[in-house]
């Protein structure tokens, strides 16, 4: 690999090893020497194999493309990097390589980190966009299952006195499945409905809280803002609502839930 009588490598210390298809006839075959030489353009496929990406032509890393980063002495740390263009619409990528070794010694295989340059000049390694991915999807996978976990209920109205703020209401839920019925005092005295997720309580019990004899009441400032909470013997339950009117409301009865 080292050859101190010609010019690929004077110093006997290239850091980068042979590449797949290296020929010692030919020094573009080099990946030390090939991502530095415009002369090489003609023949990039073994750096194009070591690094595992696309070539154009023309010279340098991939080729046409100038290297970024410099080659390290002996006992030190040597780098090199090629670059994928960029422009408005696509980030460019580069391919930063390093290794050390001992002092006098061979210095190690290199390592390469992938680096991405989005609008703005902004770099992020390719590795840290990968685990912000893998984050997010962390994130999306607890909101998923918060999301069968949190029950959605509500009540409508029916009037049935002169005065209309006696009536019959029906309570309902989702997740689990329950309907109920039951006297309710409301005003506005007129037909309405509300509802919303109930994120407040002991949601893993939320089926006894629901089921059987229980009671709720609901307030609403306006259509989209509201709260309702729903108890029995076995705890509370409560969550934002909207409804078909602003009000209040409160109701008593059974509820049946599906097994």
């Amino acid at each position: 690999m080292n050859n101190p009588t010609n010019f690929t490598d004077p110093l006997g210390l290239d850091e980068w090893g042979n590449p797949p298809g290296y020929n010692p006839t030919d020094p573009c075959s080099q990946v030390g020497y090939a991502t530095s030489h415009a002369e090489c353009g003609n023949n990039p496929n073994p750096v194009c194999q070591y690094f595992w990406v696309a070539c154009g032509g023309g010279g340098g890393f991939p080729p046409g493309l100038p290297p970024v980063g410099g080659g390290g002495g002996g006992g030190g740390s040597g780098g090199q990097a090629g670059a994928m263009p960029g422009n408005a619409a696509f980030p460019s990528v580069e391919v930063i390589c390093s290794s050390t070794g001992p002092i006098g010694g061979p210095l190690g295989p290199p390592t390469c980190t992938i680096v991405i340059t989005g609008p703005g000049g902004t770099k992020t390694k390719l590795s840290d966009l990968l685990q912000w991915g893998k984050n997010l999807m962390g994130e999306y996978l607890n909101l998923l299952a918060l999301a069968r976990k949190v029950p959605i209920a509500g009540t409508a109205f029916v009037p049935l006195t002169a005065s209309k703020t006696l009536g019959v209401g029906f309570t309902w839920a989702l997740n689990p499945n329950c309907f109920g019925i039951g006297p309710m005092l409301s005003t506005p005295s007129q037909k309405y409905v509300s509802g919303g997720p109930l994120i407040h309580g002991n949601l893993d019990n939320s089926k006894a809280i629901l089921s059987q004899w229980g009671s709720s009441a609901n307030i609403q400032a306006s259509d989209w803002i509201g709260y309702q909470a729903i108890w029995n013997s076995s705890g509370v339950l409560g969550g934002a609502t909207a409804a078909t009117s602003a009000g209040a409301s409160i109701w008593s009865g059974y509820t049946w839930c599906a097994e």
